[in-house]
């Protein structure tokens, strides 16, 4: 039976709902032999995570997930970064403020529009946070929690997305600064759930190309979000364009339950084989 990876995942540094050392631990009793922690705009969870890996005894990469500026969706993962990096640490400070100021004008604007919610009912649902580390998913939680919406899914839709009265806009760096800070701090640069970027093949073969230009390593063509015949797509796109593979879940925890980890679309399982191929057309093997 072949070893199973999950190059994309989240902890409470973010927006997933476990700790980094609890992550770790679920991982390794899924049977995974590797993940990578890939929080949005965050690194504070790689040192826990690193340290429990070393300790339970599965590989753990230091990851992180970039927003970008683009017309669509777009998010670029970093993998091998270091997390220590001095560049890294500058860019993620001033997306941390920003967060703060755009969580608490989101959390105003539900309340302008009749929420009876306040900040503390949106920072319980991320015990020991400040507004800096509250992502949408736990306004969402909390507006769930209110009887406001029946799930998660649906408070997203109704009120926390663009073109919602509450919605802010999150800080964006372009593509290609996302791309140059991932590789300033040492890592390899991947898009991420191209599906979300992208559908159709030329349009995404042309996306690929110009990223690649500004220093793209790799695209994740194995999502949970993304199904077989996009998976393959992905993949021959890869190959023709000397790209590098990559495969995650997206993994939340609770946060967003229909995702397992380690599984991606087809209920597939990303092989080792897969996290053996990037090392070693990194380098690193």
């Amino acid at each position: 039976m072949p070893n199973y990876v999950d190059l994309h995942t989240h902890t409470n540094a973010s927006d997933g709902s476990m700790s980094a050392f609890e992550l770790v631990v679920y991982a390794a009793q899924a049977g995974l032999s590797a993940i990578a922690i890939t929080d949005h705009d965050t690194v504070a969870g790689l040192d826990d995570g690193l340290a429990a890996g070393g300790d339970i005894g599965i590989e753990v990469i230091a990851g992180i997930e970039l927003s970008a500026d683009y017309p669509r969706e777009m998010h670029i993962l970093g993998l091998f970064i270091d997390h220590n990096s001095p560049a890294l640490a500058k860019e993620l400070d001033s997306l941390r403020q920003f967060r703060a100021q755009r969580n608490a004008k989101m959390i105003d604007n539900l309340i302008a529009q009749g929420f009876l919610l306040t900040y503390d009912d949106v920072l319980a649902c991320k015990p020991g946070a400040a507004l800096d580390g509250l992502g949408r998913i736990h306004m969402a939680v909390a507006l769930v929690k209110k009887g406001y919406a029946a799930t998660v899914e649906e408070a997203f839709l109704r009120y926390l997305t663009g073109g919602s009265a509450a919605y802010v806009s999150r800080q964006r760096f372009s593509p290609q600064e996302c791309i140059a800070l991932i590789k300033e701090a040492g890592g390899y640069a991947f898009l991420a759930h191209p599906v979300y970027s992208e559908k159709e093949q030329d349009a995404l073969e042309d996306l690929l190309v110009t990223l690649k230009g500004f220093g793209l390593d790799g695209v994740e063509c194995m999502h949970s979000e993304q199904d077989e015949t996009f998976c393959d797509m992905c993949v021959a796109l890869c190959r023709k364009h000397a790209l590098m593979i990559s495969g995650g879940s997206d993994f939340h925890g609770s946060n967003k339950p229909h995702i397992a980890i380690g599984q991606t679309g087809g209920a597939r399982y990303v092989e080792a084989h897969v996290l053996d191929d990037i090392k070693r057309q990194a380098g690193l093997a």
